[in-house]
């Protein structure tokens, strides 16, 4: 049969086949192809991705607000004077039953006193070498007789209150000779520095000429008025706040 009959009757069945259209297959309808150019138009809208930076550019610094300046000088004497002995007196304080206080802070001229409670202020030192000699005694005699001794302390500053340092500091413990009784004094040292000419550069050029000591609470009330009434039982309450 020849290519051309048999493209005829081939024509002839799909003629004779019926109108419904159940034996054909279904053939869903291509949608018509989008223009070129609504294409290239719609990818014009299309918001170009960021580029990636971190959560925190230096553009932001801007933002966030004026920094404080940067110290145009180094601290000068008084300030490195006034932070060593900072240090050095919270130490002296919290290690009081432990070992020696560092009395390189100290001015050779310097001045002890008891104000209160007492009604009248009582000068125990007038020069470092009997300061020393004082704190040396009260605290063998602490830690003869005082048990479990501990210390407590806050240094603040203390120019509201006339003077460089401000120090509140309790002392509490056991003694035998009043038969096992919880002791307890709580007591605010006041300490003024003055500036010393002469020094080496390894030494404080501010060292503490002025230290007063205000007496706030002593338990229990039997020592406290041991302390009020006796003066020989002075250097005993001042031996817990002499040596900072």
């Amino acid at each position: 049969m020849s290519r051309h009959r048999l493209w005829c009757r081939n024509l002839q069945v799909i003629r004779d086949l019926p109108s419904s259209g159940s034996v054909l297959p279904r053939v869903r309808a291509r949608r018509p192809a989008t223009p070129v150019a609504p294409r290239l138009d719609a990818w014009r809208e299309v918001p170009l991705v960021q580029p990636w930076k971190p959560w925190f550019a230096l553009n932001d610094l801007t933002q966030v607000g004026p920094f404080p300046p940067l110290p145009s000088q180094p601290p000068d004497a008084y300030r490195l004077s006034l932070g060593k002995i900072t240090d050095t007196l919270r130490l002296d304080y919290e290690e009081f039953f432990d070992r020696k206080p560092d009395f390189s802070i100290y001015d050779p001229a310097v001045v002890l006193q008891l104000r209160k409670p007492w009604s009248e202020p009582k000068q125990m030192a007038g020069c470092k070498q009997t300061y020393v000699g004082i704190v040396k005694a009260m605290r063998t005699f602490c830690k003869k007789f005082l048990h479990e001794g501990s210390v407590e302390c806050q240094v603040c500053d203390g120019r509201p209150y006339g003077c460089d340092l401000r120090v509140h500091w309790t002392c509490k413990g056991h003694v035998n000779w009043i038969g096992e009784t919880s002791v307890m004094i709580s007591a605010i040292s006041l300490y003024t520095l003055k500036h010393c000419d002469d020094v080496d550069e390894d030494e404080l050029a501010w060292r503490v000429h002025s230290h007063i000591i205000d007496v706030t609470e002593i338990r229990p009330c039997s020592l406290r008025n041991q302390l009020m009434n006796s003066e020989a039982a002075e250097p005993s309450l001042m031996a817990f706040g002499v040596d900072g």
